[in-house]
């Protein structure tokens, strides 16, 4: 009898940590957006995910991130297989469907141009004169096409920026280390050396967590957690440091130009 009482107290036990360790793991799931989120293993690559783990480790939890194509990410964090997916921006449709939390960073989205296209641009209407590159579903390609430039669409990034490289397009809208990773990852250096970034932001947003409501209680711990580890990243100087496009991004040697006007 003692030996089974020993043994039944020890599987509760078992079962009482097991608990808690899973109370204190968040499931993320994420698309591969280099340098943001990526399934490959160099750190490099991976700016986004970086800041949420270090985030929660500040505040007692760890963070395990699993990697599906983004339109599934988006759906197992809408039916709650997952706590989150991130980093997204916010729009109408979204806070109907999702928790969000505090800001991560801001993104800012700006026209990657070649040199031979003497590419300007102050209004939507401007863009017209130019052969202008998008991507199928990002929110800059639904900003651009609300407001009626014509657009060279393509399934990807990728193809965009070779695309550009080769004079095939005059710009194309993209983040700022997202460009910067793209060309350092599928462009030569003189191919680099032709291509010249605009000051002027298409989108200057803020990019989000956003938390499965299936767990209304969980997610306020979640949320809250994401936020007091920002604000501790913030003032240890570490916030910098994770999302600082230097530090996780290979620069080509000569920098891009930044047209100033």
């Amino acid at each position: 009898m003692s030996r089974l009482f020993t043994s039944v107290l020890l599987i509760i036990h078992s079962s009482l940590c097991l608990a808690q360790s899973n109370e204190r793991t968040v499931t993320f799931v994420v698309g591969d957006w280099e340098p943001y989120t990526s399934s490959q293993n160099n750190p490099e690559y991976k700016m986004a995910e970086d800041l949420v783990t270090a985030a929660y480790a500040t505040q007692g939890y760890t963070v395990d991130i699993k990697y599906h194509p983004w339109s599934r990410a988006y759906r197992y964090a809408e039916i709650g297989k997952f706590d989150g997916t991130f980093p997204w921006f916010k729009n109408k449709q979204r806070t109907s469907i999702f928790e969000f939390s505090e800001p991560l960073f801001t993104q800012k989205v700006v026209f990657f141009y070649h040199s031979k296209s003497y590419f300007d641009w102050q209004n939507m209407s401007d863009l017209n004169n130019f052969r202008i590159g998008a991507t199928q579903a990002y929110e800059v390609t639904r900003l651009m096409a609300s407001n009626g430039v014509k657009l060279e669409i393509a399934n990807e990034d990728q193809s965009n920026f070779i695309k550009l490289a080769k004079h095939r397009l005059d710009a194309y809208p993209a983040a700022i280390e997202r460009g910067y990773y793209m060309m350092g990852t599928l462009l030569t250096a003189t191919q680099i050396g032709q291509i010249r970034v605009h000051p002027k932001a298409i989108i200057e947003k803020d990019m989000f967590v956003m938390f499965s409501k299936h767990n209304p209680n969980r997610n306020q711990k979640l949320k809250r957690a994401l936020k007091l580890g920002i604000q501790e990243l913030f003032e240890s100087g570490e916030y910098q440091k994770i999302i600082s496009v230097d530090s996780q991004i290979s620069l080509p040697e000569k920098p891009v130009q930044q047209v100033q006007r």
